[in-house]
């Protein structure tokens, strides 16, 4: 393999997927970088990127790889010799309600125009057509999630669920920035403190001089007591303006944060067309085992409807 298409710098990356938490994974990783110095790139798709996503790393000297709609072929493209990102997902019947009232009521329309005339599709029709809309407009969306089957990434990717990240987010991220290489877990004493805080005055030093003068990797660690700080900072209680996770606003971006949503809003209809279309990316990604899995909703579904006014 040629130098020019192969890098031997370590790049760290979270790979993820439209609906899926990226707004609040992004974030925590942006401040991580800001605070160790690195280097971040936030692409959402190949336009980002001009369909060349190793030269958009190795150009721009990126460290942290941020990719929320992530498809495993422009990844394995990389031919980064020393990756260690992880792969974020949600289930994806949660992923189309989400989008649904995303789509319909909050998502920022500047850097996408498209939405702005599929957003009145959506205000113009009931719940019901909405998200059969929704339902074919997020066909981009689950062949990205397909496109990993059978790429574990050598073990140099990591998979997890938003779901277990939302109920225990403290964990998952000492989990990830460990993986990532990037967690200190020594004491944090007053001089490990200063350290750490002198360290960051020179990264962003670094940043603003653009020196060529790098950092040694030992101060580009994050303690884990102030990752923690960081996550506490973006609690979906703080993003979504004082809400719960389960206390609903459909005009938010942080519209409720509860895994099964899909269950109070798809009906019988909407079920069996999400089975006979992506029906095998649950099993894919573990949210089901069974093949037939949408025999044991039917009936819930039918229950809902019967004691609905």
């Amino acid at each position: 393999m040629s130098q020019e298409l192969t890098s031997t710098k370590c790049l760290a990356a979270a790979f993820g997927h439209h609906k899926c938490a990226t707004t609040w994974i992004n974030s925590i990783c942006e401040q991580v970088c800001l605070d160790l110095g690195l280097k971040s790139g936030l692409v959402f798709d190949k336009s980002g990127f001009g369909g060349d996503l190793a030269s958009y790393v190795r150009e721009r000297k990126i460290d942290f790889l941020l990719y929320p709609n992530a498809h495993a072929q422009q990844v394995h493209n990389l031919r980064v010799e020393k990756l260690r990102a992880f792969h974020y997902v949600r289930d994806p019947r949660d992923i189309v309600v989400s989008a649904y009232f995303s789509h319909r009521n909050s998502h920022p329309t500047e850097a996408w125009p498209e939405l702005v005339e599929y957003r009145q599709k959506l205000l113009s029709c009931s719940k019901d057509q909405g998200l059969f809309l929704e339902l074919e407009f997020s066909s981009g969306l689950f062949q990205d999630m397909r496109s990993w089957r059978n790429r574990s990434g050598n073990g140099s990717i990591r998979l997890y669920k938003i779901e277990d990240m939302v109920s225990n987010p403290y964990q998952a991220f000492l989990e990830i920035f460990e993986f990532l290489g990037l967690l200190n877990q020594d004491y944090y004493s007053a001089s490990s403190r200063l350290r750490f805080l002198l360290a960051q005055g020179s990264g962003k030093l670094e940043r603003v001089m653009s020196s060529a003068v790098r950092l040694p990797r030992g101060l580009r660690t994050i303690p884990a007591e102030r990752l923690l700080g960081i996550v506490h900072e973006r609690n979906f209680s703080k993003l979504s303006g004082g809400r719960r996770r389960g206390e609903v606003d459909p005009s938010s971006h942080y519209r409720r944060g509860v895994h099964g949503d899909w269950l109070n809003h798809f009906s019988l209809e909407h079920l069996q067309f999400f089975k006979e279309r992506y029906g095998d990316i649950v099993l894919q990604y573990g949210y089901e085992n069974d093949p037939d899995w949408d025999r044991k909703y039917a009936p819930i579904i039918r229950d809902r409807d019967r004691s609905s006014p």
